[in-house]
Parts: C-alpha cells; structure tokens; sequence
C-alpha cells in the first residue's frame, strides 16, 4: 500500500511535508513506524519500517502509485474523480444494506422455525437451533423432515453464520472508508506563487492537514536560498487532495528543482493562466 499520510498524536503529516528516511510518524492504521520514501521513479509515499498492514482504500482516493488520465483538464478530472469516489461509497453502503436486509430476514425466518417447532413440541430441536445460532461449533440440527414450505426457513438457519460475517466485513469496510474520507477531506490542496525578484517568480502545490501558515513556515525554510522571496497563496482549495498527484504528473515536465525538493514549477504565462482558470472552476464548484 502506498500510503500518503502518517500520524502523530491525532495529527495527519502528508508525505510532502516531511523529508525523506525515517520519521517519528505511524501508521493512522496499525501504529506501526514510518519511513518517507521519496525517490524519482515511485510517488512519494510512506512505508512500514517492518511488515506492511492490510491496504486501504486511501491510495484509490489519492491516486498514488497510479497512471492517471493526464489528456483530462484539472477541473474536469477532479469532477470525475470526486465522482469516483461518491459512487465507491453508495456501493458500500448498498452492500451493506443489503445484507443488513438478508440478516433480517434471516432472522425472521429463524424465529418462524423456533415458534413452529415449540408450538409442536419439538423442544429438542427448538433448542438446538438456539444453540445453533449462538454457537456456530454446534451441529446444524436435521429439519429436513420438515414440510417443504420450510425450505427458505432451513436455507436462512444453513445461511445465518456466513451471512452475519459477510454483514460484519460490509460493516467494517463501510466505516473504514467514511473514515478514509474524513481523513482525506481534512486536506488541504495548496498552489503558491513565490516571487524572489523582478522577473524571477514560481509555483508550488502541495498538501497540507494543518493550518496552512504553519505550513508556509516550513516552506521559507525550504526556500532559505532566497531570502527575500515573497509567497503568495492563490488558492487553497478542501476536498481534492487527490489532484495534487494529478497536477504533478500532467505538469512534469515543467517542473523547477529547488535542492531535493520537486514540488515547484515554472510556467510560461498561458499555462499559467489555463491553471488559474482551471483551479478557479473547481473552488466555485
């Protein structure tokens, strides 16, 4: 899994703000410790100083690690993507109502077949399906005497563990990604422009969990080769964390190195303005 934040007390870092190696971040999962890995041919992402947790679904949400549609304009991948990510959870949370339903029904039918077999005396049986249900080590009680009309009852009882555990799994995925999700709507998109002379201005996009002049603090330090640079914030936009991935890989071959540091770029004017364009059509949305 390549993950893109990691976590320290109840605080989200994105692995822009940190340098590369290892961190005293864990894992917003498992708790495990982080290292920052922050190469030129994988995206920058966090990894598990030991044995990696079982993935998520927060790399799909940010599209890490990922070819993405780079022909699509900003604005347009983002109404694509976020999208995307509205139609993953309503399919959760059908799949889930849908076997909250089963497991209801289930129930009901159970409950058919208990009050069935008590009315007739069966107490033996009625017992055992109340162990059944309770104990699922204990043996399927034998209905298949029973009148056909029974069958759906029988077939819910023969369902119910399997049924309840798929209930579980649907449960817990559907709280992990609306946890996913308010993780990842706390961050914040950020595009910079960084003046250091007359004639002498780039950008920067980047991430952020944190209040964004705690950010820009950092980001002086990071530019302390121009101590005079005046940073302007033209847009900080919540909820499209995933396209700054986007932004990265569509605009690559403009980007401006600065040290270690390939979150800066230099545009000529009308690619400028494009983005500007763009960026001002997704926070008007």
């Amino acid at each position: 899994m390549l993950l893109p934040y990691g976590k320290q007390a109840g605080r989200l870092t994105h692995i822009s703000e940190v340098p590369s190696g290892r961190t005293d971040l864990c894992c917003p999962y498992c708790h495990a410790e982080l290292l920052a890995k922050k190469g030129k041919q994988n995206a920058h992402h966090f990894a598990h100083v030991g044995k990696s947790c079982l993935g998520t679904g927060s790399a799909a949400l940010l599209d890490l690690g990922k070819k993405l549609p780079l022909d699509y304009s900003l604005s347009d991948y983002t109404h694509r993507k976020q999208q995307a990510i509205q139609q993953a959870l309503q399919k959760r949370q059908k799949q889930r109502d849908f076997l909250h339903k089963k497991d209801a029904q289930n129930k009901q039918h159970i409950r058919t077949l208990f009050a069935y077999l008590r009315t007739h005396r069966q107490y033996v049986k009625a017992r055992q399906i109340v162990a059944y249900v309770r104990y699922e080590f204990e043996a399927f009680p034998d209905l298949t005497y029973l009148p056909n009309s029974f069958i759906p009852h029988r077939k819910a009882l023969t369902n119910y563990h399997s049924n309840k555990q798929q209930l579980a799994e649907a449960q817990a995925k559907l709280e992990l990604y609306q946890k996913e999700l308010a993780w990842f709507h706390s961050f914040q998109l950020y595009f910079l422009e960084i003046q250091t002379g007359a004639y002498h201005i780039f950008y920067k996009i980047g991430l952020t969990a944190r209040p964004l002049a705690e950010r820009l603090q950092e980001i002086r330090l990071d530019l302390r080769q121009f101590p005079k640079a005046d940073i302007r914030i033209l847009y900080a936009l919540k909820g499209v964390a995933f396209l700054e991935t986007f932004f990265k890989q569509k605009y690559r071959r403009q980007r401006y190195a600065i040290g270690q540091h390939t979150e800066y770029f230099s545009f000529e004017y009308y690619e400028l303005e494009a983005i500007k364009r763009e960026l001002e059509t997704i926070s008007e949305k």
